[in-house]
């Protein structure tokens, strides 16, 4: 809380620019992808982009600009891969989120960058947590 305190909420917001990253390491959408996604997300992220993703967690009404909608289906289908790995490796200016190229290997941006899209895609979000469901039956 102190660090979201110390944010200056007067910044003038500005869209980044996708940085000159490396390319994306291909990870396939499969479930040991969504795994790796999903317990990053949930230690890095939900804290702020809430639980479902959609930027509603613990402290995201206390930032400004509030945190990424991922459920957002019309604004996730206009972003590039390349444009939201950038955010996660390098952060964005003028919000809360950090960047985490020192925190987390390219494939594990990727992984989370698979699992942040699933937040658009219900149904393929749904196919990916069966094994989960079955294992708890």
């Amino acid at each position: 809380i102190t660090y979201l305190q110390s944010i200056k909420t007067t910044a003038l917001y500005t869209s980044p620019q996708p940085s000159e990253l490396a390319e994306i390491p291909q990870v396939p959408l499969n479930f040991e992808t969504y795994q790796k996604g999903r317990s990053i997300f949930g230690t890095y992220c939900k804290g702020c982009h809430g639980y479902v993703g959609n930027g509603k967690g613990v402290a995201g009404h206390l930032l400004l600009p509030e945190p990424r909608d991922f459920t957002d289906a019309v604004w996730m289908s206009k972003q590039t891969d390349r444009y939201l790995f950038s955010i996660i490796t390098k952060g964005k200016s003028n919000t809360a989120m950090p960047a985490y190229e020192d925190t987390f290997s390219p494939v594990e941006i990727a992984s989370v960058l698979k699992y942040i899209k699933l937040f658009s895609d219900p149904i393929t979000r749904q196919r990916m947590e069966l094994p989960l469901r079955d294992n708890n039956r």
